[in-house]
């Protein structure tokens, strides 16, 4: 990107293609729409005439790096998954004379999130479907390979009353279909508290354009952690209390080895250019324009202040018809 010579306005975009041809791009306003990495990456190596990058003056681009850390909590065998699909199997709701289905989850409340500390952070079923399920073998019979095609049409006959049973459950009765599971685990998704030094930098490595790659330390700490595996806990005490079969938690929780709980991460990234409205602790204000940079604006995910537990892309969306609705009206009046 192109900045005057002082560097409070951007005048240009350059682009160029694998193919080697570029363009300059002149518009009033530009906005960032690369996602939770590569918007703090387009800023960092745009360093001609901000040596630190554009909107890097106090080194917050590419810092609080935040996703939703995620990990296995508790599992079910076969002599107890089935009570507990039951009752967290899918759910359709109609609309439109369309049905939509959804699945159910677990979250704690905030009155107790308050009083004990923890973050927010949910759980929700994860189905392992045995080779021998019928829905199974009928989507591989429709699309797999034709070795085993014979197969999976033996599978999905054996159980004809089964079939027949699950379409009247799936249309009739706006369930999910019955399957044949070797396991039932619930998975959780924790938010992250802002960590300044969970960051996207730049890479010594370089993409087939010659521009550096980002570089990424994603950091995971112990409050995300320990309000996982106290969700873990409480969920167990819960089954418990109401009569459902109790999940068998996962080694790291029971013996409170936080430091080898294996999270894995959601590609959630977000808050590597997060909104605010001082300059030291984020890179845009509260309309997404980049500080002190007219003209400059940054969409989506990077701009969270936080993350939050939940999945972003509806955020996203309100978001950046803010961001439409405010450039309209600067535009356009």
């Amino acid at each position: 990107m192109g900045l005057s010579e002082n560097g409070r306005r951007v005048e240009a975009l350059d682009v160029k293609s694998l193919s080697g041809k570029e363009a300059v791009i002149r518009a009033p306003v530009i906005v960032l729409c690369g996602g939770g990495i590569e918007n703090a990456r387009m800023l960092l190596v745009s360093s001609d005439v901000a040596a630190k990058g554009i909107g890097n003056d106090h080194d917050c681009v590419g810092r609080y790096l935040a996703d939703h850390p995620r990990t296995v909590i508790a599992r079910f065998g076969k002599e107890t998954l089935q009570d507990v699909a039951e009752h967290f199997g899918f759910y359709g709701l109609s609309h439109n004379r369309r049905t939509h289905f959804y699945l159910r989850g677990l979250a704690l409340s905030p009155r107790l999130q308050a009083r004990e500390g923890l973050l927010n952070c949910a759980t929700y079923p994860v189905q392992i479907l045995a080779p021998n399920d019928p829905w199974l073998a009928l989507k591989r019979f429709y699309s797999g390979n034709r070795r085993f095609r014979l197969d999976d049409l033996r599978t999905a006959l054996a159980a004809p009353g089964g079939l027949a049973a699950g379409l009247h459950r799936r249309l009739i009765m706006k369930r999910g279909l019955p399957r044949q599971l070797t396991e039932l685990r619930f998975d959780a998704m924790a938010e992250q508290r802002p960590n300044r030094d969970s960051r996207v930098t730049l890479s010594s490595l370089r993409d087939q354009l010659g521009i550096p790659l980002a570089r990424v330390d994603w950091k995971i700490g112990w409050a995300e952690t320990a309000s996982v595996a106290r969700l873990a806990e409480l969920i167990s005490a819960e089954f418990w209390r109401v009569g459902l079969p109790q999940p068998k938690l996962e080694p790291w929780i029971l013996d409170e080895d936080f430091r080898n709980a294996p999270f894995s991460d959601m590609a959630h990234p977000a808050c590597t250019t997060r909104m605010g409205d001082d300059p030291a602790t984020s890179v845009v204000d509260r309309n997404a324009k980049v500080h002190d940079v007219e003209g400059l604006y940054v969409a989506g995910s990077s701009v969270f202040p936080t993350a939050g537990h939940a999945n972003p892309t509806l955020m996203i969306i309100a978001m950046t018809l803010r961001l439409a609705d405010h450039l309209k009206t600067r535009l356009l009046s």
